[in-house]
């Protein structure tokens, strides 16, 4: 008899560390569902914040062109009319200077 209670004690204690095991295998499988879920919304995070920053250059870019454009327009004009003395019939240049020959 007491070796029939010795072996029942032996086989509870037998299933209670499986299931203590299964119970930490299934929370180690969930802990890595949620660790690739979070990793995969960081990594969409980090891709549509790249889509944003190259956005943001691409418009740097064109508004520093077209400022470029601008300024060029705005000294050449500057020029022309500083080399020809369109603003002053009484305006008398002097000598040429390099920016007055390209104009």
């Amino acid at each position: 008899m007491k070796m029939k209670v010795a072996q029942a004690a032996e086989c509870a204690r037998a299933a209670e560390l499986r299931a203590q095991v299964a119970k930490h295998t299934a929370l180690e499988q969930a802990a890595r569902r949620d660790a690739r879920a979070h990793t995969h919304k960081l990594l969409e995070e980090i891709k549509s914040k790249e889509r944003v920053i190259i956005q943001l250059k691409r418009e740097a870019a064109r508004a520093s062109n077209d400022q470029g454009q601008k300024i060029n327009t705005t000294l050449s004009s500057a020029v022309a009319v500083r080399c020809t003395g369109l603003i002053d019939p009484e305006f008398r240049p002097i000598p040429v200077a390099a920016e007055c020959a390209r104009a």
